[in-house]
């Protein structure tokens, strides 16, 4: 038994809204991963220009995921070679068309808000995706006294540049190593997160993704303005390579009486497809 507080709707709405939302994740390698497909769905689902600011990928990744996301085909089919020629057809389909709309800055120079700043000038209304959070440089370009003051100075920055453009800034950050290293299974906090005092007073959203196994996932609304807190339970779904919901039970009554008319519809579909085959 499964039970949430919350829906992917409520993570699309608080990572939509105006301002910085953070996907915060551990160091182990596949989950900053997954933090950063979780933030290429969100941004492409908002049909907006978006601006990915990316530490470790390669353009070719970041726009193949995006198509693949979009046209619900496998990555792996297409990393493998295995895809089929209406899949590869509609594949290039959707490469071509985000080439056009998700503005990739590699490595981009002293990792500065400034830089950031300069690229929403050319690209205004843009969704703004940022890998990390941790190798930010602030506006005053000089290390403060402490790593929390630094991050305070970075967080506001990130703030101020939202407000001004009118966007939602989306960055990954880490969990701290004694969450790590002791229970895994315990709730995570704000406090976990490295620079956590800042992004608890200044973050808009926090969203935690914590991998249980291969595919299952928990994603955690920690901080949310415009959204429940609570945890919601989810899967990779390797096979249309998107990040979707595990149904939680016990359902609502709003719930069974969706559940039933969908029933109830399908039924319908069904009878009139044998209908017509049999009178074919």
């Amino acid at each position: 038994m499964i039970h949430t507080s919350i829906s992917m709707n409520n993570i699309e709405e608080s990572l939509n809204t105006q301002g910085v939302h953070v996907i915060a994740s551990s160091q182990n390698p596949s989950k900053p991963a997954l933090a950063q497909l979780l933030a290429l769905q969100h941004a492409i689902s908002q049909k907006k220009p978006i601006l990915y600011f990316s530490m470790e990928q390669e353009k070719y990744d970041i726009l193949g995921m995006a198509s693949c996301m979009s046209t619900g085909i496998s990555y792996t089919k297409i990393k493998t070679h295995t895809a089929n020629s209406i899949e590869k057809s509609l594949f290039f389909k959707g490469l071509n068309d985000y080439k056009k709309r998700i503005t990739i800055i590699k490595n981009f120079q002293k990792r500065r808000v400034q830089d950031i700043e300069a690229q929403l000038k050319k690209v205004p209304g843009s969704i703004v995706v940022v890998d990390s959070l941790q190798y930010i440089t602030p506006y005053n370009q000089l290390e403060a006294p402490s790593k929390d003051e630094n991050m305070e100075s970075i967080m506001r920055d990130l703030h101020e540049l939202a407000r001004n453009y009118e966007t939602s800034i989306i960055v990954f950050s880490h969990l701290s190593w004694p969450l790590k290293q002791s229970n895994l299974k315990a709730k995570a906090i704000l406090k976990d997160l490295e620079g956590g005092p800042a992004i608890e007073q200044i973050a808009s959203s926090v969203v935690m993704l914590r991998q249980n196994d291969h595919t299952s996932l928990t994603l955690s609304i920690l901080k949310g303005h415009y959204a429940p807190t609570g945890e919601i339970q989810a899967k990779w779904d390797n096979r249309h390579t998107r990040i979707v919901p595990i149904l939680a039970y016990p359902r609502t009554s709003l719930q069974k009486e969706i559940s039933e008319d969908v029933q109830a519809l399908c039924t319908r579909i069904a009878v009139d497809c044998f209908a017509i085959t049999k009178y074919t």
